[in-house]
């Protein structure tokens, strides 16, 4: 992780622009220089390699995210060529019925379907699992950046929402009118504030906030933001700092209510 950069660098980083990078790093002497090409060096392999933006490499020279998060730089080209293409991941009532009928059969019957479309496991994206009980939100799991298809993600974050590591932890044969969501999402590019129809996703250190789209979605699109990073327990204006990153997305989300099928928004 690079700790002094500018946005800048950060935004040079994010346009893979490694000799703009390497001549503000003369501008800026406390960074320190390995780190920086360190970086150089990444952005030549991904453009190499093809990839086009380098968002995943901001987001991990920014945070300092554990490789863990990322498989390196396969996956922050994969990141660019299919996450950021035109049109993104149209899926189909019935390709939403499987993932959402996936999430149940592990939350509630704790087993996984035998029968999943093999054309999901090509699609990647980011993936959000709501747990609902009437209209009050129980719990939620995911995140808009995996380096997962969206079925091993769907089943990766229904088994985490029933873990019984988690706090609180969820006993969902408690609920009395339980439905369940699950929301396929992609990051929106080249847009300063988001509209209503758009999630925010704001980390901060370690600390990751979410505000679903429609979430606050009476209030401005800067207000929006304020109530989402008090959401998290950060200083409301800290979407505008320099050490926070902020991305918008949207969603395709597929709802039912628990003993019923599901359906698309």
């Amino acid at each position: 992780r690079v700790a002094s950069l500018d946005k800048n660098a950060i935004e040079f980083i994010s346009q893979l622009d490694a000799q703009k990078l390497v001549e503000l790093s003369g501008v800026f002497p406390d960074v320190d220089m390995p780190d920086i090409y360190g970086i150089v060096f990444a952005i030549l392999m991904m453009s190499n390699l093809g990839a086009k933006k380098g968002d995943v490499l901001r987001h991990i020279t920014t945070t300092g995210i554990p490789r863990k998060k990322y498989s390196g730089l396969v996956s922050a080209v994969f990141y660019d060529r299919k996450l950021s293409s035109k049109g993104g991941i149209a899926l189909s009532p019935a390709d939403g019925m499987a993932l959402w009928e996936l999430a149940k059969g592990i939350i509630f019957e704790h087993k996984v379907p035998r029968e999943i479309p093999r054309k999901l496991y090509r699609y990647h994206a980011g993936v959000f699992v709501t747990l609902f009980d009437d209209d009050s939100i129980i719990a939620q799991t995911g995140d808009l950046f995996t380096n997962m298809n969206v079925v091993e993600a769907v089943a990766k974050y229904s088994k985490l929402l029933i873990s019984p590591r988690r706090i609180p932890r969820v006993d969902v044969y408690a609920l009395k009118n339980p439905s369940l969501s699950v929301s396929i999402a992609e990051p929106v590019e080249d847009v300063q504030l988001p509209t209503p129809d758009m999630g925010i996703y704001i980390r901060w250190g370690d600390k990751v906030i979410v505000a679903m789209p429609g979430e606050f979605g009476n209030f401005s699109p800067e207000r929006r933001l304020e109530k989402t990073c008090l959401k998290g327990g950060i200083p409301s204006r800290g979407w505008c700092s320099p050490e926070c990153e902020v991305y918008y997305f949207k969603v395709q989300s597929f709802s039912g209510v628990i003993g019923q099928n599901a359906q698309g928004d």
